[in-house]
């Protein structure tokens, strides 16, 4: 007995010799003093996260660490690292070292806050960035359609603001605006306050737009958009929309422009729209200036199209360069021509059901009427 507790001895003391060694491993210090952390931070040394998502960071970009107190240290932050900001900076950072360097702080100014939390661990800075913001556009909004007590559209999702007498496109937009109503194109529309823009939309509306029309029952199914998919932020009276999904052409030179604006700027600066607000009533707009392009580029696309080509509809074939000559050709026309043309899309606040309405809307049930003795006038 007393040989196998001799022979078993050694084996227990480099057991607890490495149980002592997980200790020492547990318990080990990884932070670096303040004078190594200050500093600059790029490429693979460098992590930001905005909202839980990771940015994609130009080479080059930068965050600097800087200051001599722990408790009052400076962090920048690369320009648009956080959509629509520039000169983003953190002063008044507090690091602490329980086991590597973590850092905290906060910049706010009127319109929005960002808290800032990260670490800094084997020479790697990691930036996480969670902003909230303070518009009072903040909320779920809705497709605007009004009608008066004949059931007369007095307000169609879709309107346009002119001087100009352009009866005939004001009449086309009213119908498509009514139509996106109708099918419930898209619905639940969420300025989040932490910058997510969601929305759910109508992945039946192609088989849902006749029906829509012509006021019978709509099948929708329904899909949610995902989260930073696309971000907003307001900024000098404009509110400006940054799609995520468009990030990877920032590096790629060969991309060519997208109308007025570049990938880069569509990405970091975002697609600036004007927007009013009254009470619960939200009117967002592009103006002539932005419109232009895009109407530009329609005009060519439908020359394009084979004339022989038909859609079918609510089990009616119609020519689609035919019918796209007869409803959006003139809004095209009338858009170049005017000197101020804004396109408006029409919202109201509060969430709708995500079902299937058990009647359309009235206006939708006579539109169909009109469109077709448009058509016929064309």
């Amino acid at each position: 007995m007393k040989k196998i507790l001799l022979s078993a001895l050694p084996v227990l003391c480099a057991a607890l010799l490495m149980t002592a060694c997980d200790d020492d491993n547990a318990t080990a210090n990884y932070s670096v003093p303040l004078d190594e952390a200050v500093g600059s931070y790029t490429g693979d040394k460098l992590q930001i996260n905005v909202g839980g998502q990771s940015v994609l960071l130009l080479s080059g970009e930068t965050a600097q660490i800087s200051g001599s107190d722990a408790n009052q240290l400076t962090i920048s932050i690369p320009d648009y690292a956080v959509p629509g900001e520039t000169g983003l900076t953190f002063t008044d950072v507090k690091m602490t070292t329980p086991l590597f360097n973590v850092f905290e702080g906060t910049s706010s100014n009127a319109s929005r806050d960002i808290t800032l939390s990260g670490e800094l661990r084997d020479g790697r800075l990691t930036l996480n960035l969670t902003p909230t913001y303070k518009s009072d556009i903040i909320g779920v909004w809705n497709l605007n359609l009004e009608t008066d007590d004949f059931g007369t559209a007095t307000l169609t999702p879709i309107s346009i603001e002119t001087e100009q007498d352009i009866s005939g496109s004001q009449f086309i937009v009213q119908i498509l605006g009514t139509l996106l109503k109708g099918s419930m194109a898209v619905v639940n529309i969420d300025f989040q306050a932490d910058g997510n823009l969601t929305a759910t939309y109508n992945s039946n509306l192609l088989n849902d737009m006749m029906p829509a029309l012509s006021g019978e029952q709509i099948s929708p199914v329904f899909v949610h958009s995902p989260l930073n998919a696309i971000k907003w932020y307001v900024k000098d009276g404009a509110l400006y929309l940054v799609p995520n999904l468009n990030l990877m052409l920032k590096n790629d030179p060969s991309k060519a422009q997208l109308g007025p604006l570049d990938p880069g700027t569509i990405t970091t600066v975002g697609i600036p729209l004007y927007f009013k607000k009254e009470g619960d009533k939200m009117t967002v707009y592009v103006s002539k200036e932005q419109t232009a392009p895009v109407f530009g580029l329609l005009s060519t696309v439908i020359s394009m199209i084979d004339p022989s080509f038909e859609l079918s509809l609510g089990g009616s074939s119609l020519p689609l360069r035919s019918l796209l000559e007869a409803l959006v050709k003139p809004l095209i026309d009338a858009a170049l021509a005017a000197e101020r043309f804004d396109l408006c899309l029409n919202l109201v606040a509060g969430a709708i059901p995500e079902e299937a309405p058990q009647t359309s809307e009235e206006a939708s049930a006579a539109a169909v009427k009109r469109l077709e003795a448009f058509i016929a006038q064309q």
